[in-house]
Order: C-alpha cells, then sequence, then structure tokens
C-alpha cells in the first residue's frame, strides 16, 4: 500500500512525465487528495471495500430486482426474493471452505496456520503476500521492538517508490506496526510486517492480527459479535448446521456401522421435530378457539357453494 510520500513523489513524476502540470482538472482533485488516496486515511479500517464501488455494485444488484416506482410492499418482497437468491453464493464460499482441502505453497509454520484460521479467499492473498515478501531483507534495529524491511532489488523499482519501511514490535510479539499501515487499513498484512514475522521464526499468526471477518469461524453475523451465543439468527443456525453436518458426513462415510448410528440418529430427530411442529400447531389451534368471541376453527370455513338445480 502506498505511503503518503510515494504517492507525492509519483504524483510529480507522473505530470513532469506527460507535461500535465497545469492541467485544471489534475490541480482540482490534487487539492481534495486526502478524500480518494488512501495513503490519506490509511488509519481507517475499510476492508479493501471504498464507498463509491460498494454503493455502486448495490445499486446494480437492485435494480435486478426492485423496478422503478415500486410501492414500499413490493421493494419488501423483492428485497426478500434477493437475500434468498444470494444466500446460495455465501453458503458456497463457506463450503468451499469447510470441505476443500488446502494444497500448502511454501514449507513456512505460518502458512499452515493461515491455512486453518483464513477463508479460502483470504489464504490465497495471504500466500500472495508471502510471494511478495520474498525479495525483501529484514534488519534489527532494535531486536524484538524495530525492524526494517529493505527491498535486495531496489534497482528495479520506480524511482518514487519506498525501498524501505519500518515496522515496529509491540506487546510482546503480538502487534507488528509497519508504516504502510496496510492491516490498519484493510485487515490484512503486509509484506514487510509478514516478512518481519518470517525472519525470528513465527509458527502462528498474532491472535491481534487475525480479523474476524477474514476467518474461518467468525460469528455468522456482526450483530452477534462478541456476544455469546445463547439467542442467536437465522443465519447464525445455519452456519452451525452446515459444519455440523459436514463433519456427520464425514464421519458416516467412514464405514458401515458408522453410517447406521448417523442414519438412525437423524430419523430420530427427524421425527422428533415433526411431533414438536405438529403439538405447537394443535397449541395454536387450542388458543385461537379459546379467545373471547372467537368461532370454532370448523365454522370458519367457507360453505361449498351449491349447484343450482338443472
Amino acid at each position: 500500500m502506498l505511503t503518503t510520500d510515494e504517492f507525492e513523489r509519483a504524483w510529480e513524476t507522473l505530470l513532469q512525465k506527460y507535461g500535465l502540470e497545469n492541467s485544471p482538472f489534475l490541480m482540482q482533485i490534487y487539492k481534495v487528495r486526502h478524500k480518494w488516496v488512501k495513503a490519506y486515511f490509511s488509519d481507517t479500517f475499510c476492508a479493501k471495500q471504498t464507498s463509491t464501488p460498494k454503493s455502486e455494485s448495490v445499486k446494480l444488484l437492485l435494480k435486478e430486482y426492485v423496478p422503478r416506482d415500486c410501492s414500499m410492499d413490493l421493494f419488501v418482497k423483492q428485497y426478500e426474493k434477493l437475500r434468498f437468491d444470494r444466500n446460495p453464493e455465501e453458503d458456497f464460499g463457506e463450503k468451499r471452505t469447510s470441505i476443500d482441502e488446502v494444497i500448502l505453497r511454501t514449507n513456512l509454520p505460518i502458512e499452515k496456520h493461515a491455512s486453518e484460521v483464513y477463508t479460502r479467499a483470504v489464504y490465497n492473498v495471504f500466500v500472495q503476500t508471502i510471494y511478495e515478501s520474498e525479495p525483501y531483507v529484514v534488519e534489527a534495529v532494535i531486536p524484538t521492538l524495530r525492524y526494517v524491511a529493505r527491498h535486495a532489488n531496489s534497482e528495479t523499482r520506480e524511482r518514487w517508490s519506498r525501498v524501505e519501511y519500518e515496522v515496529n514490535v509491540r506487546e510482546d510479539g503480538e502487534v507488528f506496526m509497519c508504516m504502510c499501515k496496510q492491516f490498519e487499513h484493510t485487515g490484512m498484512l503486509c509484506c514487510h510486517a509478514l516478512k518481519v514475522m518470517i525472519h525470528p521464526g513465527l509458527n502462528e499468526i498474532p491472535r491481534s492480527h487475525t480479523v474476524p471477518r477474514w476467518t474461518v469461524e467468525p460469528l455468522s453475523c456482526w450483530m452477534h459479535r462478541g456476544h455469546p451465543r445463547t439467542d442467536t439468527c437465522g443465519r447464525c443456525r445455519q452456519s452451525e448446521m452446515y459444519k455440523m453436518g459436514s463433519e456427520l458426513s464425514r464421519l458416516a462415510c467412514e464405514d458401515e456401522r458408522s453410517y447406521e448410528i448417523v442414519i438412525k440418529g437423524l430419523t430420530e430427530l427427524r421425527r422428533e421435530l415433526s411431533a414438536m411442529g405438529l403439538t405447537e400447531l394443535r397449541r395454536e389451534l387450542s388458543a385461537m378457539e379459546a379467545a373471547p368471541g372467537a368461532k370454532p376453527v370448523a365454522s370458519r370455513r367457507k360453505p361449498k357453494r351449491r349447484l343450482p338445480d338443472v
């Protein structure tokens, strides 16, 4: 991720290369660079997403389901349909993470740990970050506290690009703070901080650098993050059932005896749930009939129309 001094040098190089020093448009947007250049709001967590593409993607998605000038009632119905159609795509990502076997690309213990805690998509980004960290050489300024990651092939990089990054270590090796601030902005480690982690031979990613939204087992919805799962929503329960179902399927396929036990247990559970559903229905009907002034349920049915005599 670019730093502010890199941006300033790159911007100056761009203007000089193409002779755009007096361009009104570029002069105008340069004055408001703090609003669109990530280096100027790198302390703000954006999860690799900015407001403009996010809002545009949401608008495009809604246009496929919601017609213009529709009523509020129709909007709610179409929005529920959108959610119903989108759930399978999100569930596919969860299934791929829990079922697909990971093939490690390096022999680093920290990569193995990343494959266990991150989702598949984020794990692939992490592996790419490992590759990007390879050209860097780490120098200890103050051992265990301050390091410098220096690019070994600085002559191959752009003149405006930075070749040295300072990484500070805090809280007994639990926090790695790089001057590029990529982690603060995206929640993903930069290649400089990762190289400093690999240098002393860390086997695991520090807990403070595993953002829940990128991990395999975050809470299924943001409303229950950091709270006990005593009162969860349907999405949380669905996520837990997917994991439990996958584990039961794996155990059932090991041998015939395990298969019979799992099938017997699932059959019994289905019978209990069906009986519970019928009991709830009977209780609701009884409550309706017992209500003051309520008519018997049977009498509420509309009488059949009698055909005229021929």
